[in-house]
């Protein structure tokens, strides 16, 4: 049986590595670093918790002592969630192994002493599969397995710290909304919007069937509408409902919604991506349909 050791700086992303752990029939330790266990760590369904304990509380400051954790408790694979944080761990600890670093991996296997990792490449339009030796590491996507839950037993590590950085001062990102990764249904615009007043028709129609709402890569690295966007190299959602806005659909984007249950899609271009990618499209103008759409929705009520 592998050995798994799982890291994300989230409780219940830290759950959801451990469903992948699952998935590989393995034994799967869960990973906290820090002056002390971060809260829900020890309720993630691992079967033992390991805090690496030190004064810093930036993890990376802990990727040598995660490398020699690896090497002395003999784990197999270390799954870092791909988050910023997530991937630079991830590509410290690889680079201290020397070991293969597999990122953004979808579904793994273990097979032949090596294990099996598919991903997609090419904006998501092929899959790669590939065979690493172990130990190896990977990056996993949040929201892609439901979360894992049981009490986990906690061991503490002495950890040596990597004193080459130091944190001189911190500001804090202000995000509005909640994480929509968890959200059942979410409402998402586009390129279709020109002025941001005009977002309006989006919010009152998450605001009627209880939806949040997220955007394509360009209202938020472009117009600095949004601070995250939904996409292959953004956010992925799998959500029940996806209500695509304004949105052409590119590959990049599609892919970041392939595990939604049902999509639609208003476009007036029928020809647009989204089109083939939706269950259910309606071509028009959104600026007409969607307030009539919430207007129907109101009146079911």
């Amino acid at each position: 049986m592998a050995k798994v050791l799982v890291y994300a700086n989230k409780a219940d992303k830290l759950a959801e590595l451990v469903s992948f752990a699952r998935t590989l029939g393995s034994e799967c330790l869960a990973l906290a670093c820090g002056p002390e266990l971060p809260e829900g760590f020890g309720s993630s369904g691992a079967d033992a918790t390991i805090l690496l304990k030190g004064s810093s509380a930036r993890p990376e400051d802990y990727s040598r002592s995660i490398a020699e954790f690896i090497s002395a408790e003999n784990i197999d694979i270390f799954a870092a969630v791909s988050t910023p944080t997530g991937r630079e761990i991830a590509a410290y600890a690889a680079g201290c192994l020397g070991c293969p670093l597999v990122s953004e991996v979808q579904s793994a296997a273990i097979e032949g002493g090596e294990l099996l990792t598919e991903r997609m490449t090419y904006g998501g339009a092929v899959i790669k599969r590939e065979s690493s030796p172990f130990p190896c590491v990977l990056t996993v996507p949040a929201g892609k397995y439901a979360p894992a839950s049981g009490e986990a037993p906690l061991t503490v590590v002495p950890a040596a710290e990597d004193g080459r950085v130091s944190l001189v001062s911190t500001a804090p990102i202000v995000r509005e909304g909640v994480d929509i990764t968890a959200a059942e249904k979410v409402v998402a615009v586009g390129m279709g919007f020109s002025e941001k007043e005009e977002l309006g028709i989006a919010y009152e129609l998450a605001a009627a069937i209880g939806a949040e709402v997220g955007c394509s890569r360009s209202l938020a690295e472009d117009n600095h509408w949004f601070s995250e966007y939904i996409g292959l190299s953004g956010l992925q959602l799998n959500p029940k409902l996806y209500i695509a806005l304004g949105i052409s659909g590119q590959v990049q984007h599609s892919v970041g919604v392939r595990g939604a249950q049902l999509i639609v899609a208003v476009n007036r271009d029928e020809k647009a991506p989204i089109m083939s990618a939706c269950d259910y499209g309606i071509v028009g103008d959104m600026f007409e349909i969607v307030p009539l759409l919430t207007k129907a929705i109101n009146e079911s009520k």
